[in-house]
């Protein structure tokens, strides 16, 4: 159990207040380079001291020790022992890279267990040559060479509209009567690949490949951990496991035909699940029918690739798991909507059946409310202790904790309880700077600050884990409807759209309507459903209301279900018409039905009606109007109710987002306490009752979330917290500038060098990626990229013996002594700074300890100042940037760095035109104020992580969310010192500085890539620093 305190009658204050390891945030620790078991030691000691409660170890681009091997062990054990002594967990993850499966390449050098596909064409192979350029290029993406078995041949009759008439299978000697066209069908087997270390990502529809994989790393773990399961190491994640990706045509005349996910006994299970071929009714994948009747065939399909995919992968995993007291956890590939689950894994939810902790990930910060609440539903109906989140990553430097509180509300909101941010670097050497930033780690400025985010988190599960999810309306999930509609692009990618419209928008009205609920998987149900006198029982869970939303097709045991359902009185909704199907075969069995049940149409406002009388929980805005923006979770703990409710959506502007007041209503007579958790207390909050309801007033910004303990039967104390929004006397602007420090050196990013190869000419200055490229290009060496096989597979060259030099040149207006340069592999780097030979003896390093270090600079010259870096070349090494390290101001123009004198003050607004555009961590800002009253300093504008706000020398608290507001107390008449500490990011130290765009949705390597539009020489710099000068309010 991974909550074992939880079984307490009641929940300790003191764990509330100090919440132990299971229930924080255990990051993906990316082992991305050639590993030192002392730096994961402090890593470790890093990772404890930001409030999380472990770690997934993570083997990613770039790991050089042989995967699974002894060594590899030692070093799990190391983390484990170091682990157990800061009382923190170790989370195993079951592949090197992703997505899980392929062992490294250990489990597919067998070509019987690499992926296959059937690819459906017009054009046929002849003896293993094909005829075509265009098939010789996709056969260079998609087969070995002249691996591919001939599956069969088909006779194909079209009408105008190339809708499929008719179709029969013949053999590869059979002409076609005119008018038809002839089709061919062959297995295709995935070629190996550098990104699967030379191998081929695997089978997942065999169990015999996936229990190759078991026995390659489950089994390598459990004879090494195997004591620990359940202890120490609570679960192993599965990332993104997938069959072939599911393509259509995109227009209906095309013949350049379809890829789908196929295997060699595919059409054997399938004859004896549906008895039929599916070998000889392969054309209605391809084309719609032209008598408008959908395919029972189609939907068959889709059926068994979901349910051969579910039970080779996730069961057999799940089972292994189960038998040997570990958790399985992960996430599927795709979860998000109907069409991408249905092209990746069938149907998301059936794998969670064998989930013992089920998963999502998050990326880019996105709002994928459908991806959570299907892991959450199936999370409730099989007991589950929680759901797992892959959260945050993508999501670039200078994402802030407004960011991570908001991203991490909604989803604990949905049922989240183990948080895993993405990502934590061992190393950022070379390509793994661009490995999805940022980094979650001590890379990061304000990672010393990141408790007062993780301490949130963790004692909202403490409150959250317990007890039983309060969800009383399923809904029966659509997409077995989003089957019979997956052909031609030009005939149904339209339908499809507003079937995926509808899936999103029926979520968004029920959460953000009050209207808590459980998807219902048809696939699932018959061995989740038990009759009961009360509710609709589908596992764990019991609904009073089930909604059927707009399906046009629905199993004959969901339709039964429903009807026994509704003979013992439950209600039963058809939302948008009911299914004219059962089974993908026409039938009026459901509309008859729904005749005898509520029918409604696809209308928010009918919607909210017909449920009007089962909502627990309302919140109103002081005009009267409904909140828009908030979701909530309710538990039953014993015979009291925990509430969570969080906001949802990212403010148009965090800047001015206002603190809007809002009247919340609960169903029934409560006592309600409140728990504070960003300080860990509890407090009674002052409540009225009116109509059979609990009303208060609730004053919120809009990363504001609320927990609330509820007790039966109405509140006989006097007094109480009242949430009102509080009133000042006067407002003042004490400071519009402000003495500061730096908690580290500035800095000038070269990343512009003239270069040359060998001994030859020297070529115009270009950016550090090109001149890489170019270089690589010239030698004869692979770009660097996240497809390249693993060192530990490739061992790489430590003796390079190509030479390049890189030449900088800066201009000074100072004579500065004392300065660093900040570079990677200094160990094949010689270093001449005007002409003068300067000694590569390291003496720290910059941001990350394991790839950038210091060494020391001779003093600099008034005017142009020359640096020349001589770098052995070769696969162990790269052209990267290159830093300047001082207590140097730095003015930058075009492509031009100027060193200066630093400013003696900084005002309230852009450090990056106050001669620090480069820099990147954090700036203490220091003024005097006057005293005389109760005091708050706000800060309306600010870009950075977070403020860190002292008086005195005295910790009053942050400025991190919307009023950006910190309460200062009672200060005495006189003056006193503020200081205003703005934790950095790294964006204008290691950013996309050249990408034209602001706003990049795909913060992976290729954005520091762009080309054209998309790419300047210029430096894009982002606003940096305090922006606005500090209010101080005084309280009436």
């Amino acid at each position: 159990m991974l909550y074992p305190k939880n079984k307490t009658e009641k929940l300790d204050m003191s764990l509330f207040e100090n919440p132990t390891a299971e229930y924080r945030a255990t990051p993906f620790w990316a082992w991305n380079c050639e590993i030192d078991p002392e730096l994961l030691e402090k890593e470790i000691d890093h990772m404890k001291e930001m409030g999380f409660g472990g770690y997934h170890i993570h083997p990613r681009v770039g790991f050089a020790t042989p995967y699974l091997t002894e060594e590899f062990m030692a070093l799990v054990r190391r983390c484990l022992e170091k682990g157990r002594e800061n009382e923190m967990l170790t989370w195993l993850y079951d592949e090197d890279k992703w997505p899980s499966g392929y062992a490294g390449g250990l489990n597919t050098k067998d070509i019987e267990s690499r992926q296959k596909s059937l690819f459906i064409t017009s054009i046929p192979y002849n003896d293993g040559t094909l005829i075509t350029e265009a098939d010789k290029a996709h056969a260079k993406d998609t087969l070995p060479e002249s691996k591919y078995t001939f599956v069969a041949c088909f006779d194909v009759l079209l009408n105008e509209e190339c809708k499929l008439v008719s179709h029969k299978k013949i053999t590869l000697a059979d002409e076609v009567p005119e008018g038809h066209e002839k089709w061919f069908a062959y297995l295709e087997y995935t070629i190996p690949t550098p990104r699967y270390n030379n191998q081929a990502y695997c089978d997942t529809l065999q169990k015999s490949v996936i229990e190759n994989f078991i026995q390659i790393t489950h089994e390598a773990y459990k004879k090494n951990f195997g004591e620990e399961f359940g202890k120490l190491i609570p679960a192993i994640f599965t990332d993104e496991p997938q069959f072939s990706r599911k393509k259509t045509l995109e227009f209906a005349s095309d013949k350049n035909g379809i890829v789908i996910p196929y295997t060699t006994d595919f059409d054997k299970t399938f004859r004896e699940a549906y008895g039929v071929s599916i070998e000889e009714n392969l054309p209605v994948l391809v084309w719609e029918p032209a008598n408008g009747e959908p395919s029972p065939i189609r939907y068959h399909y889709h059926d068994h690739i979901a349910e051969r995919f579910a039970s080779a992968f996730a069961d057999t995993i799940g089972a292994w798991c189960e038998a040997n007291g570990i958790m399985l956890t992960g996430h599927m590939m795709e979860e998000p909507n109907l069409e991408s689950q249905t092209c990746a894994v069938g149907d998301a939810m059936r794998s969670y059946r064998s989930f013992q902790l089920p998963g999502i990930d998050m990326l880019c910060d996105h709002r994928e409310l459908n991806t959570a609440k299907q892991a959450q539903s199936a999370a409730h109906q099989y007991g589950r202790p929680g759901v797992m989140s892959e959260l945050y990553g993508v999501t670039n430097w200078n994402f802030d904790f407004r960011g991570h509180k908001l991203q991490g509300d909604w989803q604990a909101a949905l049922g989240v309880t183990v948080r895993v941010p993405h990502l934590f670097w061992v190393s950022m050497g070379g390509e793994a700077k661009r490995d999805y930033p940022a980094s979650i780690g001590y890379q990061s400025p304000w990672y010393t600050e990141y408790k007062h985010i993780e301490d949130h988190f963790a004692r909202v599960n403490t409150v959250m884990t317990r007890g039983k999810a309060n969800v009383k309306i399923g809904v029966v999930h659509p997409v077995e409807s989003f089957w019979l509609h997956f052909g031609p692009n030009d005939q149904t990618k339209g339908v499809r759209a507003d079937m995926n419209k509808k899936f999103d928008e029926l979520t968004k009205w029920l959460l953000f309507g009050f209207h808590d609920f459980d998807f219902i998987c048809e696939s699932l149900l018959p061995s989740q459903y038990h009759e009961t006198e009360n509710g609709f029982a589908v596992g764990e869970m019991q609904y009073d209301t089930v909604i059927v939303p707009a399906m046009e097709t629905i199993r004959s045991t969901t339709l039964d279900a429903l009807k026994k359902f509704r003979a013992k009185g439950g209600e039963v909704i058809f939302l948008g018409g009911a299914p004219i199907y059962v089974d993908a075969v026409a039938s009026d069995e459901p509309a008859k039905f729904a005749k005898e049940c509520k029918e409604i149409t696809w209308t928010r406002g009918r919607l909210y009606a017909a449920l009007e009388d089962k909502k627990f929980l309302d919140i109103r805005e002081m005009n009267g109007s409904a909140a828009s923006n908030m979701i909530y979770q309710l538990r039953d703990d014993g015979n009291v109710k925990n509430l969570f409710i969080s906001h949802v959506d990212k403010p148009v502007n965090y800047d001015v987002s206002p603190v809007i007041g809002h009247r919340v209503y609960l169903k029934g007579e409560w006592t309600v306490h409140e728990y504070d958790t960003m300080n860990g207390t509890k407090r009674r909050l002052q409540v009225r009752y009116e109509n059979g309801k609990t009303v208060f007033p609730w004053v919120c910004g809009h990363d504001s979330s609320l927990l609330l303990e509820l007790v039966p039967g109405r509140d006989l104390e006097e007094g109480g917290y009242l949430h009102t929004e509080k009133k000042f006397v006067k407002s003042e602007y004490p400071a519009h500038h402000a003495e500061f420090a730096l908690s580290e050196p500035n800095v000038v990013l070269f990343d512009r060098p003239e270069y040359r190869i060998g001994d030859g000419e020297w070529q115009p200055a270009d950016n550090v990626l090109k001149v890489d490229s170019a270089i690589r290009d010239a030698l004869g060496y692979k770009r660097r990229g996240g497809g390249m096989a693993q060192p530990w597979l490739e061992p790489l060259d430590k003796n390079p013996k190509d030479k390049v030099s890189l030449r900088y040149r800066f201009r000074s207006e100072i004579e500065y002594e004392g300065a660093k340069l900040a570079l990677e592999v200094p160990e094949y780097s010689t270093v001449t700074f005007n002409g003068e030979n300067v000694p590569v003896i390291v003496n720290g390093y910059y941001i990350d300890e394991a790839s950038i270090k210091t060494i020391s600079m001779p003093k600099f010259k008034l005017g142009e100042n020359e640096l020349v870096i001589d770098l052995r070349f070769g696969d162990i090494t790269q052209v990267e940037a290159y830093y300047l390290l001082g207590y140097f101001g730095v003015e930058h123009h075009g492509v031009t760095s100027t060193v200066t004198k630093l400013p003696d003050i900084l005002y309230f607004e852009n450090i990056v035109n106050q001669k620090l555009p480069f820099y990147g961590a954090n700036v203490k800002y220091s003024f005097k104020i006057m005293g005389g009253g109760k005091k708050t300093i706000e800060i309306s504008k600010y870009r950075g992580a977070v403020i860190k706000v002292f008086v005195d020398g005295e910790h009053k608290g942050y400025i991190d969310f919307p009023p950006h507001r910190c309460d200062l107390g009672e200060l005495s008449d006189g003056e006193h010192t503020v200081d205003l500490i703005l934790y950095g990011n790294r964006m204008n130290t290691l950013g996309q500085l050249h990408n034209t765009n602001d706003d990049i949705p795909w913060a992976n390597s290729d954005s520091w890539r762009t080309k054209g539009r998309f790419w300047t020489d210029d430096y894009m710099f982002y606003p940096t620093g305090i922006m606005t000068s500090p209010r101080i309010l005084t309280e009436e």
